[in-house]
């Protein structure tokens, strides 16, 4: 056999060793994980699953989780738990972690298709905690407050079960200290609620036994978009009350108004006009946290000055992508911005083929990218390479590009 066959077979023989040996271990790390979770569950429910998903390049995870409490009959099912590692070698980083017990630097984790059935024992326990009417000719619960939503009213709304699609994903900067994170929780055929922000890294020795304990905040966006929610909502509770859809936007919307007025906040401005928008499900609402120094949750729920809290937390609000410029009462300045959107066109994200993005620029969309990620914004320039886009923040905006090669789904905001 000549020299050059026999090492292209033994580096061959090799890879192979090699690329058993990572899958092996990859499999045996996310065994472990899952021995984990089922001692923690144990005290609660019982866990079940079908398959370990362990490939050397790619996610990993496992499929088929079955989560069976021990109070109730139901079955809780988990499509899919994933961790998708986007930077070579940072798969090796993570298992290293897990076997030292100790938090990865990066982190992403997808929980597919969490399905919580309507018609067993944990929704007659949800429905058993909620105030009923007072008589049969009461509104519904949910149709009175947005804390009161019973599963028997969901089910009316042709709701069958919950079905959730979860993204959670952190980085930690070496440089500041702390970790930024990223959260999306889809409710399918309900709404999609984001999170994104800081926390500066605390020290190691406290504890949260306390409120003290806890994180600081240094930085947060809470993004709210409504994917049918409010037009079921409307057209089931508009029919329980014998009134007209119109009439019930308008009765939450008088509410609301009322409300924001006993706060001291603008009721009459852009808020309030976003709020009707969301009211009536056409509308994305972003509330956005920037303290000038991170502050606890004690520091928060004690502050019992509204004016305050809101200069102290750094609190501005997004609606469709245009900031609030006042959050308060007795702004006027924004009566002729008001007058010129009187006759706004109303607006839904449409899927648009990445090639025809240049139609839209300075548009709002959404990118869909291969890591599970939403990204928003408006866009601000695209080439064969990268796609721009631009945030407005608290104090400011922010440009961020998008690699062309990672987009799986467009949404503009357009006609």
């Amino acid at each position: 056999m000549p020299r050059t066959t026999r090492y292209l077979i033994i580096a061959l023989i090799l890879a192979a060793v090699v690329y058993g040996a990572a899958k092996l271990a990859v499999w045996y790390t996310v065994k472990d994980m899952l021995s984990d979770a089922r001692q923690s569950l144990s005290p609660v429910a019982s866990m079940e699953y079908a398959r370990i998903l362990a490939p050397v390049f790619g996610p990993f995870g496992v499929t088929g989780i079955r989560v069976q409490p021990h109070f109730f009959a139901d079955e809780v099912t988990i499509g899919s738990a994933l961790i998708q590692i986007t930077e070579p070698g940072e798969k090796y980083k993570l298992l290293r972690a897990t076997l030292q017990n100790t938090v990865p630097n990066s982190f992403n984790l997808s929980l597919n298709q969490v399905r919580l059935p309507f018609d067993g024992n944990i929704a007659a326990w949800i429905d058993g905690n909620t105030d009923p009417p007072e008589s049969t000719t009461d509104p519904p619960a949910t149709c009175v407050s947005a804390t009161a939503v019973t599963v028997a009213d969901m089910k009316k709304m042709n709701y069958e079960d919950l079905v959730a699609n979860i993204v959670f994903d952190y980085t930690y900067d070496r440089r500041k200290r702390d970790f930024a994170f990223y959260a999306k929780a889809e409710l399918e055929e309900m709404f999609e609620v984001i999170l994104e922000g800081r926390i500066p890294r605390t020290d190691a020795t406290a504890t949260i036994d306390s409120m003290d304990g806890l994180p600081k905040l240094s930085n947060l966006s809470i993004s709210l978009n409504d994917l049918s929610w409010s037009s079921r909502l409307n057209r089931y509770c508009a029919k329980a009350m014998n009134i007209t859809e119109t009439q019930y936007v308008e009765r939450k919307t008088t509410e609301m108004r009322q409300a924001l007025a006993d706060l001291g906040l603008d009721a009459s401005g852009e808020l309030m006009k976003g709020l009707e928008r969301f009211a009536k499900g056409k509308s994305e609402l972003t509330l956005i946290f920037n303290p000038r120094e991170p502050l606890a949750p004690s520091q928060i729920i004690t502050q019992q000055n509204l004016r305050l809290l809101l200069d102290e937390l750094g609190v501005s609000v997004i609606v469709d992508g245009r900031p609030v410029r006042s959050l308060r009462a007795g702004n006027n300045g924004e009566a002729a911005e008001a007058a010129r959107e009187a006759r706004e066109v109303d607006e839904t994200y449409k899927l648009t083929p990445v090639r025809e993005l240049p139609r839209f620029l300075k548009s709002r969309i959404r990118i869909f990218t291969a890591d599970g990620k939403i990204h928003e914004g408006h866009l601000d320039s695209i080439n064969s390479g990268k796609i721009v886009l631009t945030r407005y923040l608290a104090g400011g905006s922010a440009t961020f590009d998008i690699d062309r090669k990672t987009v799986k789904k467009v949404l503009v905001l357009r006609n």
